[in-house]
């Protein structure tokens, strides 16, 4: 007889405490997000040094658009794309660091910096791909199918194109929603079936959801009720900190505190969630 969905959670705040590392993929994950940043500064500097932009501009922005011609848009689109994939693979393999750390949290209830590494390793290339499909097959056709039916009405009318974008706009919210409880259990799957290919293991998922339907919504349900609590959290916290900075003046250091106490406050949430998956998928509702 397995233990009940809210036992598993209870765990994983015990895990949490007694595993700290596994806020360190996410100081991986900022530390390259700000290299990317840089990149992109970097990146805008070339595309001025082509003559592509008038930085005698810079600070007035309608200028500055006029201004870049069309190897300029050409050049910017390039380079947008290349941070794109750039941050989708920082955020795989910071999520394969941590699916290695979850996996052996289950079975040892603790885990390791050498686990991290070598999980990075390990799931990261899956962890694009699937990503990758997931994004193209499930967003992006989608939101242009979408867009275009959009268009094609607002060249008929402007009201029927207003009324029907805000209509499929609503549909697609609902949609989205619907597929990421269809995918909840993504990433455990992933690792279970590693030796699968990407696309199998999206099918893998679909399967799981069908089968274990009423599992898959009394998990969503909970991590939805994690994620209201972490939400009702941040705005206690944001309520605390501005009446300070309502009665003394703006003060940069109630607003860095803020961030940082909301931004634990996330962590911590996504940490239980994701480790609160784990348990449920090999310890509850393995196929």
């Amino acid at each position: 007889m397995t233990d009940s969905y809210f036992t598993y959670l209870g765990r994983c705040f015990v895990d949490l405490k007694d595993n700290l590392t596994l806020f360190l993929p996410y100081l991986f994950l900022l530390l390259f997000f700000v290299g990317v940043f840089f990149l992109s500064l970097l990146e805008l500097f070339v595309v001025g040094l082509f003559g592509l932009l008038d930085f005698k501009l810079v600070y007035h922005i309608v200028p500055l658009i006029n201004s870049i011609t069309s190897g300029g848009v050409a050049l910017i689109v390039v380079f947008g794309v290349i941070n794109l994939v750039l941050m989708l693979l920082g955020y795989s393999y910071m999520r394969g660091m941590l699916l290695g750390m979850f996996r052996e949290i289950i079975d040892k209830r603790k885990t390791s910096i050498n686990t991290m590494m070598k999980s990075g390793k390990k799931y990261w290339k899956k962890l694009f791909f699937i990503q990758l499909l997931i994004l193209i097959f499930f967003f992006i056709i989608p939101l242009v199918v979408l867009g275009s039916v959009v268009a094609l009405v607002f060249l008929a009318s402007v009201v029927a194109g207003i009324v029907v974008g805000l209509i499929l706009g609503v549909i697609f919210i609902l949609y989205l929603i619907f597929i990421g409880i269809v995918l909840l259990f993504v990433n455990p799957i992933l690792v279970d079936k590693f030796i699968s290919p990407a696309r199998e293991i999206i099918r893998a998922t679909l399967v799981y959801f069908k089968a274990k339907l009423g599992c898959v919504l009394i998990t969503w349900l909970i991590t939805l009720l994690i994620a209201i609590v972490a939400s009702l959290f941040n705005g206690i916290i944001n309520v605390i900190f501005t009446i300070p900075r309502i009665l003394l003046g703006s003060i940069i250091t109630f607003v860095v505190i803020s961030f940082i106490v909301r931004l634990m406050i996330s962590l911590v949430s996504s940490i239980i969630t994701d480790n609160f998956l784990f348990y449920i998928y090999f310890k509850k509702n393995k196929i």
